[in-house]
């Protein structure tokens, strides 16, 4: 496939997903009565939670492909993402991603567990049978190269498949596909489609577009901002946050995310804030999270970027 060719084929992808028109039926996508893997909307790594997880025109980093595959376009060398987040209640998501150059673009591979506390198991006759501890599993692979020449050379386009198996003993196939576009330097934005997925027993990914834009008014700020729209419970939310870089080594962040699901939801909610420290090419990131009076979710991550490529 040409470049040309891969350009339209994603932004073909990206329209069909937008409209989001399809129904029920064994052989499509997105459509089911209800929604199963939802571990996968939490936003991975400690830099992006600390900044609300406005994070799809951001991405340049072996996570890339959980939030925009087209961010991997930007993967210049080799590196790789490990996060624990403790949500609270029991819940614990682990997450680890590794990527970098391969032909004429960049490739990720990633998995994430959720696991959701134990319990004692039981058999019909009431006796105890062992402990059981739950967890949906997702493995990711992307690859996103950059537009040629022609288009502009300004940001790049990506596409990534995903395999998740849940507690349930449901297993989908997924897809994604996305597309940046730099505006200017410091400035760009972004779409995608992720979790676009196969059906079973009327479950499916939780499917969504995104639409995202990052900025960098000053030399050491930078503000982005993401809405996403599901495709199949169709809820939708809005995501705001900045980053601050005190020096090469220090950075402080802070965000908003806003939905319509967590209005109801007593106590502080939406708010997050994080810091990240560099000592030379590892990156350490913390990111707080509250949920009202339901938990609160702690996220660390810990990023490693081999030497050279564009710094």
């Amino acid at each position: 496939m040409t470049a040309r060719w891969a350009v339209i084929a994603v932004s073909a992808m990206l329209a069909a997903g937008r409209v989001g028109a399809v129904t029920a039926g064994s052989e499509e996508v997105v459509g089911a009565d209800n929604v199963a893997g939802t571990f996968l909307l939490r936003g991975v790594g400690g830099r992006a939670a600390g900044m609300g997880e406005a994070f799809g025109a951001v991405a340049d980093d072996a996570s890339a492909g959980s939030w925009n595959p087209a961010g991997l376009s930007r993967v210049d060398r080799a590196g790789g993402v490990l996060m624990y987040d403790a949500a609270g209640e029991g819940l614990g998501l682990r997450y680890a991603a590794v990527g970098g150059p391969v032909g004429v673009g960049s490739a990720s591979l990633s998995l994430t567990a959720m696991t959701y506390g134990g319990f004692d198991a039981f058999d019909e006759q009431g006796v105890r049978t062992g402990w059981r501890s739950p967890v949906d599993i997702g493995a990711l692979a992307g690859w996103g190269w950059r537009h040629p020449a022609w288009f502009g050379d300004m940001g790049g386009v990506g596409i990534a498949g995903e395999f998740v198996s849940t507690t349930t003993a449901n297993r989908f196939l997924g897809l994604s596909a996305g597309v940046i576009y730099q505006l200017a330097p410091g400035t760009a934005v972004g779409m995608a489609v992720q979790h676009v997925s196969t059906h079973s027993d009327g479950y499916a990914l939780p499917g969504l577009f995104r639409f995202s834009w990052t900025s960098s008014p000053m030399a050491h700020l930078r503000v982005a901002a993401d809405g996403v729209q599901g495709l199949v419970d169709r809820e939708r939310w809005i995501s705001g946050g900045a980053e601050a870089f005190l020096s090469r080594k220090l950075a402080l962040r802070a965000g908003y995310k806003w939905s319509p699901a967590n209005s109801g939801v007593k106590g502080l909610t939406g708010v997050t804030a994080g810091v990240g420290v560099r000592l030379r090419n590892v990156e350490v990131d913390y990111a707080y999270q509250p949920v009202g009076y339901l938990t609160t979710s702690h996220r660390l991550s810990l990023g490693y970027r081999a030497r050279g490529g564009s710094e």
